[in-house]
């Protein structure tokens, strides 16, 4: 059993990863984080992965508090220059958002074509998939409204 975790700046998500089957799923606000790990703190968790673009010293406390409620190991996703076959095409791949690389990753890997992704959080952007690159429209948001 798996959790997976999407920490964003003001919603964090969490789910729990079995038998190819995501459940539990639990969208909290990030400073509100302890209180999710609550709900989901009996199971028994074999492996945490996370993706996060807070800042690291938010990162650490949230890190912190994992550990004193799951004794599992915690695999950072982080943006790389390449990863599954999928290389990064940011001059800096470290900049990329590590949930947007995710996303990007882990949709390729399951469709193996190009993609029109539309990453949804605090700020929206829009990602282009080809075969062997991808481009990001850094805002949409003006044209959502909530």
């Amino acid at each position: 059993m798996r959790l997976l975790i999407d920490i964003g700046n003001t919603h964090t998500t969490l789910g729990v990863w079995t038998n190819s089957k995501l459940s539990s799923v639990i969208t909290v606000e990030t400073k509100n984080f302890s209180r999710a790990l609550l709900k989901i703190k009996n199971k028994p968790i074999s492996e945490i992965f996370l993706t996060s673009v807070v800042a690291k010293n938010i990162l650490s406390k949230i890190k912190k508090n994992l550990t004193k409620v799951i004794s599992a190991k915690i695999i950072e996703i982080k943006s790389s220059s390449k990863l599954l076959n999928v290389t990064n095409g940011y001059e800096s791949p470290g900049k990329l958002g590590s949930d947007r690389w995710a996303s990007i990753v882990g949709l390729f890997s399951l469709y193996k074509k190009p993609l029109y992704i539309i990453d949804c959080g605090t700020g929206t952007s829009s990602i282009v998939k080809k075969p062997d690159a991808f481009s990001i429209a850094k805002s949409l948001s003006p044209f959502f409204k909530s």
